[in-house]
């Protein structure tokens, strides 16, 4: 069975999964629970295992998919759901690399992963090496497209709220129109989290918290407490955006070592 995932490329071309710092080895790789249960993964009630998507919509929800999309083969008992499903045994059968990844790095790439094909071209990548539709599963209300316009919109109405925020709440509250527009304003902002839970995007979540946070507890302070409160808030938000923006860039993870 063939899915799709991303990795983070290593400064030595290895694949490292987001949350791992092991790479992965060419050929047949055997999962192992991190939590040492001593189950076999994907074991009921637990989130061991090597995990994959169905569609490619499922792997650009996280920003290592736009540098780079894995078709891996799994192998053995499959836990599958409607998004993709977990697996006990996985290989890499080809790697797309984005234009981030240059060419000493994409050739270390192909170095560590020599039974792996290597492309540029991603529509080649998937027409190589489909992807089979899982019966049963349904098919994505929402594509490719249509999740990266989403999220567009879902930074815009983030970005509007902030700005919203930075104007003092006792010159918008006072007057009951201002308060129908500021309660709005916030139920938009739940629903913007919300959105961005859905998307499984913490990044964006993070974006929507920070706004909502920042109209619930301005409102009881004063001018001077409110913009250094925001200005808090501002530097929160950039030091998350940065952080989880760098993380993901090719190769600027490295390796565990004497694992």
């Amino acid at each position: 069975m063939r899915m799709l995932r991303t990795f983070r490329v290593g400064t030595e071309g290895g694949l490292l999964p987001l949350n791992s710092a092991v790479a992965w080895l060419d050929g047949w790789n055997t999962a192992t629970c991190s939590r040492g249960c001593g189950h076999t993964p994907p074991a009921v009630r637990c989130r061991c295992g090597f995990y994959g998507y169905w569609n490619p919509a499922g792997v650009t929800a996280h920003p290592a998919g736009r540098h780079l999309m894995a078709v891996v083969a799994a192998h053995g008992e499959l836990e599958v759901g409607s998004c993709g499903a977990r697996a006990q045994r996985a290989r890499v059968e080809a790697i797309w690399l984005g234009p981030r990844v240059d060419e000493q790095l994409a050739q270390a790439v192909g170095r560590r992963y020599p039974t792996a094909r290597v492309y540029r071209d991603r529509g080649q990548m998937l027409g190589d090496f489909p992807v089979p539709r899982m019966a049963g599963v349904p098919v994505p209300r929402l594509g490719e497209t249509g999740l990266g316009r989403l999220r567009s919109g879902l930074w815009l109405f983030a970005a509007l709220v902030a700005l919203l925020g930075a104007v003092p709440s006792y010159l918008g509250t006072g007057i009951p129109a201002g308060r129908t527009l500021w309660l709005t304003v916030l139920a938009l902002a739940v629903v913007n989290l919300a959105g961005a839970m859905a998307l499984r995007s913490w990044s964006l979540a993070s974006a929507g918290l920070i706004p909502l946070v920042w109209l619930i507890t301005a409102v009881s302070m004063t001018p001077f407490e409110g913009a250094l409160y925001r200005c808090f808030l501002l530097a929160l938000a950039a030091c998350i955006a940065v952080a989880w923006r760098w993380r993901e860039l090719p190769g600027r993870c490295r390796e565990a070592r004497g694992l």
